[in-house]
């Protein structure tokens, strides 16, 4: 997840169907920086980070305006590399600090297990308000909840949101950096999963 910029309250995921050694990895920065110059036309060469230019398609792309979520695919190519796909994801109002609508992340996170099965999702938060680690764990607890349609996750520790937001700070600081998405994480989101489960019980 890449946040624009200070004054944006948004977030971008990047959701990568590649292995994170490939070295047009380091574009992110470009699609998040020119991302208005890029999208509107079919192909860009982009020569910002090394000797030969990534070549960018893009193929497709969707607005969800009600949900606050737009969609984008695009076909990477660099050097002598295979073509790589990017289902690309813009979330454009989650404030900082903060929790957004459960519904609206559901659907967020319904509209990414439909484009990824077993790639990679690949998360770059450029501004640190917890965003990214909030957007992770939610997403661990749906996979472990409502996709495995299995309550045993609930019973897995003593407090399983809790190890793991030990875990993620390890791997990053400030992955969830206030009260209140701790909050939202325990009393909306996982009372959700735990709502969803029981349905389909």
């Amino acid at each position: 997840m890449v946040q624009r910029g200070a004054g944006d309250n948004a977030i971008l995921v990047d959701l990568v169907s590649y292995d994170t050694d490939f070295e047009a990895f380091k574009f992110f920065g470009t699609i998040a920086d020119q991302r208005d110059d890029i999208f509107p036309n079919s192909t860009h060469v982009i020569s910002r980070y090394d000797e030969a230019p990534y070549v960018v398609h893009f193929e497709d792309e969707q607005t969800w305006k009600d949900n606050n979520l737009e969609y984008r695919k695009l076909c990477l190519i660099y050097k002598s590399e295979p073509a790589h796909t990017i289902h690309y994801f813009y979330y454009t109002a989650w404030p900082n600090s903060q929790g957004i609508d459960p519904d609206k992340l559901e659907f967020m996170l319904e509209q990414v297990n439909e484009k990824f099965t077993n790639q990679k999702i690949i998360g770059n938060c450029l501004w640190g308000k917890g965003r990214t680690g909030t957007w992770f764990e939610a997403w661990a607890i749906y996979q472990a909840t409502v996709v495995a349609k299995s309550t045993e996750w609930f019973f897995s520790s003593p407090d399983p949101i809790k190890d793991y937001t030990v875990k993620i700070h390890h791997q990053r600081n400030n992955m969830i950096d206030s009260a209140n998405q701790y909050v939202y994480l325990y009393q909306k989101w996982a009372r959700r999963m735990w709502d969803r489960v029981s349905e389909k019980a």
